[in-house]
């Protein structure tokens, strides 16, 4: 039997009353399927990212390098993959929750303020999970020297570093104003094996890599550590990183499953990456053992 106007009508005045009491419902659909990630450069570790993102295959993935206003009113969740563009979307888009990946070191959520809502992953490993691959995996590292500031952002876990018992002698060094790092660092390589590289930009400025390594190179020491191939490839021998295409596919489904989440926490899945070329030519072994 066809259906006349009058009885159309009530329906179509039921999914429209239906539109108005649950729009937020037909928003977060869009809202939750596509995603947005922002960077201002491209990097081996924002590659795996996304590539971990697109295996979440009903998320649509785009990318852009800068920020802009639109952002604001877009429906798309935003991962911002880096503390600069985490920084610039919180002043920018004060109201909009985004998903901030960013070094520990270089962001601080309780002053950056970002809304309500935003949370996310640390892209370093805590200092912690460096020393213990140092102390089971590198059985010629015997003394292992980490440098350190009053102002250091991770200056409580470098205590408690200290403090606790290794297979490995810990020696810390406090850099005070006005020192000469590489100074120190040369100091530093003849009382211990290796040196920490952490995430202090003071201290370990990239422009001063080289002195760095030249300086370790010269007494037959090394440098561990460091949270990207960044790090890696300025002379950083093995170090724990963050398995950032599992950190994608997290990420991904979090985002779908509209769970609330806040705050920043460590990423759990880490890999331990090693610089081929300088273990060969220093002969140092390093195991695997990453259950820990």
């Amino acid at each position: 039997m066809a259906l006349s106007f009058q009885h159309i009508a009530p329906i179509a005045t039921l999914f429209w009353v239906v539109a108005l009491i649950f729009p937020a419902s037909v928003c977060a659909q869009g809202q939750t399927n596509r995603v947005l990630v922002v960077s201002t450069k491209d990097s081996p570790e924002l590659q795996s990212l996304v590539s971990g993102l697109n295996s979440v295959t009903t998320l649509t993935v785009s990318q852009a390098n800068s920020v802009d206003l639109s952002m604001c009113e877009d429906s798309a969740a935003i991962i911002a993959f880096g503390e600069e563009m985490a920084t610039s979307l919180s002043i920018i888009c004060p109201k909009k929750s985004i998903v901030v990946l960013a070094s520990s070191y270089r962001y601080d959520i309780k002053k950056n303020r970002p809304a309500s809502g935003t949370w996310g992953y640390y892209l370093d490993q805590p200092l912690m999970a460096q020393v213990r691959h140092a102390a089971m995996n590198m059985p010629s590292i015997r003394s292992l020297g980490i440098l350190y500031s009053d102002d250091d952002a991770n200056k409580e876990e470098i205590e408690a570093i200290a403090r606790q018992t290794w297979r490995i002698k810990i020696q810390l060094v406090k850099v005070r104003k006005g020192q000469v790092v590489a100074q120190i660092m040369r100091d530093l390589y003849q009382s211990v094996d290796a040196v920490l590289i952490t995430g202090n930009g003071e201290i370990w400025s990239l422009a001063d890599f080289k002195t760095y390594l030249v300086l370790g190179m010269r007494q037959g020491k090394i440098m561990i550590g460091g949270y990207s191939y960044i790090y890696m490839n300025r002379g950083s021998i093995s170090a724990v990183h963050s398995d950032f295409w599992g950190m994608g596919e997290d990420v991904g489904k979090q985002i779908l499953s509209r769970s609330p989440r806040y705050g920043m926490t460590f990423y759990k899945k880490r890999q331990i990456v090693t610089n081929d070329l300088l273990a060969a030519r220093y002969g140092i072994y390093i195991g695997s053992n990453n259950e820990w």
